[in-house]
Order: C-alpha cells, then sequence, then structure tokens
C-alpha cells in the first residue's frame, strides 16, 4: 500500500470509512511518504540465560516482536541486516544480584565490537549490591546489507550469572 496524503478535517466534521482507513493504513504500515517500510527488528529472551564468569558471551534471543525485514531467526544470537542504512540501536539486559566485579555489554558488528568513532556502542558497571544490575546501551551506526549485529555480556563475579528474561534488543533503520 503506498502513502496517501490524507484530507483535511475540519471541526465538525465526521469521519468516514474511506478517510479513517487512509489515516490508520498509513500510520501503522509506518509509510513515510516513500512507499517504504523502515527496517525494524525488537527481539527478546523470554527466559534467564547464563553467563559464564569472564567470558565475553552473546545473548540468545528466543522471542520475536517485530520483524519487518527478515532480520532475526528464532533462537538466535544474531540480527542480520538486509538492507543497508543507518541504525538506531538499543538494548537493555539485567543481570542476576551478585555484588562483586563488574557487569560489560555492547554491540558486535560482524565479530567486532562497534566503536562508531565517537565512542564504543557499550555500557560498564559495577555490580550492584542487593539489587539486579541493569545495563541499557544504545547508539547510532551505519550498516550494510549481510552485517551481523549481535550483543554481547560480560561479567566478572567469580561465577556464572544468569541474564533474566528482560533482555531486549532493538533495531530502528533509516534507509533513504
Amino acid at each position: 500500500m503506498a502513502y496517501v496524503t490524507p484530507g483535511t478535517v475540519a471541526a465538525g466534521d465526521v469521519a468516514t470509512a474511506a478517510a479513517w482507513n487512509v489515516l490508520v493504513g498509513n500510520d501503522v504500515s509506518f509509510r513515510d511518504g516513500t512507499g517504504v517500510v523502515p527496517p525494524i527488528a525488537i527481539v527478546r529472551r523470554a527466559a534467564a540465560q547464563s553467563i559464564t564468569t569472564t567470558s565475553l558471551t552473546k545473548v540468545s534471543f528466543d522471542t520475536e516482536d517485530v520483524d519487518t525485514n527478515g532480520m532475526f531467526t528464532a533462537t538466535s544470537t544474531d540480527i542480520t541486516i538486509q538492507t543497508s542504512g543507518v541504525y538506531l540501536l538499543a538494548a537493555t539486559v539485567q543481570v542476576a544480584n551478585n555484588a562483586t566485579g563488574i557487569r560489560d555489554g555492547g554491540f558486535q558488528k560482524n565479530g567486532t565490537i562497534i566503536n562508531t568513532g565517537a565512542g564504543v556502542l557499550a555500557a560498564n558497571m559495577q555490580a550492584v549490591n542487593g539489587g539486579d544490575s541493569v545495563l541499557t546501551m544504545s547508539g547510532i551506526a551505519n550498516l550494510v546489507a549481510t552485517d551481523i549485529i549481535t550483543l554481547y555480556i560480560y561479567q566478572t563475579s567469580g561465577s556464572s550469572l544468569n541474564i533474566t528474561s528482560r533482555a531486549s534488543l532493538a533495531l530502528l533503520g533509516r534507509t533513504s
């Protein structure tokens, strides 16, 4: 469905089915006048995942909430970019309570930690005593088709820790 320029509406007008369909169709399909649906992927974990101490571990996602561009395959660590463009990457990971060490997380592109020139797309924190550690990270990256994006976690508690079912990763691309 191509973008349709909606008509004007004045106070007291009654919305017809045709006018409503134009407005909803434009909004629901994310169309912006270009006729292109932007690449969007939102994935998450529905169950805990164990992260070994002092080991860079990829987060394995098992639930897809949105994927407009075929970037995710169920139960995978990878988001494979299908369309080149500028992408916003955002992630949140909650690591189980343990007062020892650090928690680190970030994005990798094709197995290498993403550094945009403005800095590494990552988060780092000391462990929280008495509560879970929550890492939130985001950034913008130029990506090309076939790039593989992964989210990694690293922790130094001295033993394995779980990331909770609150781990999520979202990508939103702009291709034109």
